[in-house]
């Protein structure tokens, strides 16, 4: 993937977890959550246990000072989370060169999947997918949870705050796969659309109804309501190595570019 594609992808993802921590400040203000720009990017600091807590798409196109860095570790510490840049291969080098002269480390790879939405797999009988009501969301976040194994009641209450969240902002919005005979939640996941192109994201299975398609028919659902909505591509994030990357790539899925998180380990986050 060109690295113009590369830094559209990155900022189109920046602003949309911008927006979507933004809406969480205001549902809940406890969790302390707050965005702010570093550089050419953006802090997107959600909260202690919740799912995004780093700067993203910053150093594209302008250096990253030692201010920056400063910035960041102030307002991580004050939110109660563990510094974190989010860099990938369009970066610039310097800002790389940045960290590793404060002593940060990477700590976590990850893939951005791509696919060009030709030859998508037909649907999977048996399973219907369809995106909820408001009144359906306890549903889908019990579906997330139980799925992801957030079994303490804090693990628990990060995940409701944050898909209510990703409900108003994640538009068309959460997906809930069902049994076509009973209607009972196989296994729920994201889609969200911005200029063109398919995030799909957050996918889980409820442990009891694996093994029997759920996760490939979201997948292939996801993917033909993207063409049909006259998207120019889908991308999905996976870890390096992972599961996820495998499946993908059985769907037609080929790595685009990866991402590699730095931490502050001694920031006492």
């Amino acid at each position: 993937m060109h690295s113009a594609q590369v830094v559209e992808l990155e900022r189109l993802g920046a602003e949309a977890q911008r927006h979507l921590v933004s809406v969480l400040a205001g549902q809940d203000p406890s969790w302390g959550s707050m965005t702010f720009g570093v550089a050419d990017g953006w802090a997107v600091l959600a909260g202690p246990g919740l799912f995004v807590n780093r700067v993203m798409a910053a150093g594209l196109a302008e250096p990253i000072t030692h201010d920056d860095i400063d910035a960041v570790v102030d307002r991580a510490t004050q939110v109660g989370v563990t510094p974190a840049f989010e860099f990938c291969d369009a970066t610039r080098t310097d800002a790389v060169t940045a960290l590793r002269e404060r002593s940060w480390l990477p700590n976590e790879d990850q893939i951005v999947m791509a696919h060009g939405l030709g030859s998508i797999p037909e649907a999977i009988p048996g399973i219907d997918i369809a995106f909820i009501s408001e009144a359906e969301l306890p549903i889908w976040q019990v579906c997330s949870a139980v799925g992801w194994g957030h079994t303490s009641a804090a693990a628990q209450a990060a995940n409701d705050a944050f898909t209510a969240a990703a409900f108003e902002t994640d538009r068309p919005g959460l997906l809930l796969a069902r049994d076509s005979q009973d209607g009972r939640p196989l296994a729920c996941a994201t889609l969200r659309i911005a200029q063109g192109v398919a995030v799909l994201g957050g996918m889980s299975t409820r442990p009891e109804e694996r093994r029997r398609g759920a996760h490939a028919a979201l997948i292939s659902w996801r993917l033909r309501y993207a063409e049909q909505h006259d998207c120019r591509c889908a991308i999905s994030l996976a870890r390096r190595g992972g599961d996820s990357t495998r499946n993908l790539s059985r769907f037609g899925f080929t790595p685009a570019y990866t991402k590699t998180v730095w931490r502050m380990f001694d920031a006492g986050a």
